[in-house]
């Protein structure tokens, strides 16, 4: 039987960040040409978490006791994931399977941080027994010494999406609509984004906020109603396609004013579609954004600030479309897709688990 390699994480089918990374594998076709096969350890259905999770555990048993894996892609966040993956590479040590970690959150290093020591300690074997482990920002190669984390042979590989295709009838953009795609929580940032609907409300009477992404919204309309804008905003919940290409195309900008990010893919998929970006300086987005050059980044926690970037870019748009016009550049120089998948070939490479082409070469233990 020909050695494949398997991908363990949140299936390409479910909502969020890591799901949508999941899906590029497969609709760009590396899975296919990689050998790759999927092994679902997470959804969103709370009931059926834990069967799940144990019929992923007796899929990895039985590739494992058929010798049928070469190589295992484990995406890692926090919190759940995080224990999960304890679970996960505890076996794959057991069995001698090498094993890279695909580290997606940027609340990493404040989670480990924020651990019992024991907690933490396994943490550390965890990423002590990978043969790699993959970050999305250049500055997560920091935090790793200053948190005494193990993590040998790390390589910068970044995010990245396909580019949307043209809708069938093409919209104009709206200067009275702003979108916020994500996680409807407080990590990313809501109470500030709705405290700026609120000081900008005086100024721009028309402005409204359509607000998308997973989560309960209940706790976010209350919060609007006590700040006065429950009727400047409407609540979308998850959307994707083309429904999700037409708001980025209608929006005057995305905005995401996270506490805490890793890539974000809503930053990305902005960036590919020529929509303007207005975003905290967290994580990896000033890696993606230069202030004032392809969006529009505020300090995080600070709604004024936010406000007052979104007036000017709201007073503005011409400049607005500019800083859009320099970020698909950069999106189509550094983060497209064949860039990143070609990176991706490259480390397998290096670990042995493919065969390299001609012209190929792998990226060094610090990612360049």
């Amino acid at each position: 039987m020909t050695q494949r390699i398997v991908m363990i994480g949140t299936g390409g089918r479910e909502q969020g960040g890591v799901a949508s990374v999941v899906r590029f594998f497969w609709h760009s076709g590396f899975a296919r040409e990689q050998g790759l096969e999927m092994v679902q350890t997470h959804t969103r259905d709370r009931w059926l978490r834990l069967p799940l999770f144990a019929w992923a555990l007796a899929r990895l048993l039985g590739g494992l006791l058929g010798r049928r894996w070469v190589g295992a892609h484990v995406h890692l966040s926090v919190r759940g994931s995080c224990l999960r993956k304890r679970v996960v590479c505890r076996l794959l040590r057991v069995f001698g399977l090498p094993y890279l970690l695909h580290l997606h959150s940027g609340e990493f290093a404040d989670y480990v941080a924020a651990q019992p020591p024991r907690r933490q300690a396994a943490i550390r074997r965890l990423l002590g027994g990978a043969c790699a482990v993959v970050v999305v920002a250049e500055s997560w190669k920091d935090w790793r010494h200053s948190a005494g984390l193990p993590m040998p042979g790390v390589c910068l590989i970044p995010n990245t999406v396909e580019p949307s295709p043209p809708l069938a009838q093409p919209v104009a953009r709206r200067q009275d609509r702003l979108l916020f795609l994500g996680q409807l929580s407080e990590g990313k940032g809501l109470p500030e984004l709705l405290s700026a609907l609120a000081l900008l409300a005086p100024a721009h009477p028309r402005l409204r906020l359509w607000l998308a992404g997973d989560g309960d919204p209940a706790p976010w309309r209350e919060l609007a109603a006590r700040l006065g804008v429950l009727d400047r905003l409407d609540v979308l919940g998850w959307v994707a396609g083309a429904d999700k290409t037409r708001l980025l195309a209608e929006a005057a900008a995305l905005v995401l004013p996270s506490r805490a990010e890793g890539q974000p893919i809503s930053v990305l998929e902005a960036l590919a579609q020529g929509t303007p970006v207005v975003a905290s300086a967290v994580g990896g987005i000033p890696e993606l954004i230069t202030d004032g050059e392809q969006g529009l980044l505020v300090p995080p926690r600070d709604a004024r600030a936010l406000a007052g970037a979104l007036d000017a870019l709201l007073r503005d748009p011409a400049a607005a479309e500019r800083r859009a016009r320099q970020g698909r550049q950069r999106f189509e120089q550094v983060y497209a897709p064949a860039a990143v998948l070609a990176r991706w070939r490259a480390l397998y490479v290096r670990l042995g688990w493919r065969a390299p082409t001609a012209g190929e070469s792998a990226p060094t233990q610090e990612g360049h």
